[in-house]
């Protein structure tokens, strides 16, 4: 389901139109909503999150992920975390 979800944001359209295909998921999926909905609400953040300056300020080489390595330094230089 999530897998159709994201690629139905990609454009791709499978058997009709968006609208149709997406309330079609819906029904199906009615004992989930709540959980969709906080999945979608989730997903929308993610932009906002990644283009913040805190996350940029851990973002050293800027690829868009906190790599491992990353993580560990900015818990260092807090001194909230040691190896």
């Amino acid at each position: 389901m999530v897998v159709m979800l994201l690629s139905m944001l990609e454009g791709n359209v499978m058997n009709g139109t968006i609208g149709k295909q997406m309330v079609d998921m819906l029904v199906e999926s009615a004992p989930n909503v709540e959980m969709i909905l906080k999945f979608f609400d989730m997903f929308l953040k993610l932009k906002d999150l990644a283009s913040s300056e805190a996350f940029k300020e851990y973002d050293q080489n800027q690829d868009g992920v906190i790599s491992q390595k990353e993580f560990q330094a900015a818990m260092t230089a807090q001194k909230m975390y040691t190896q």
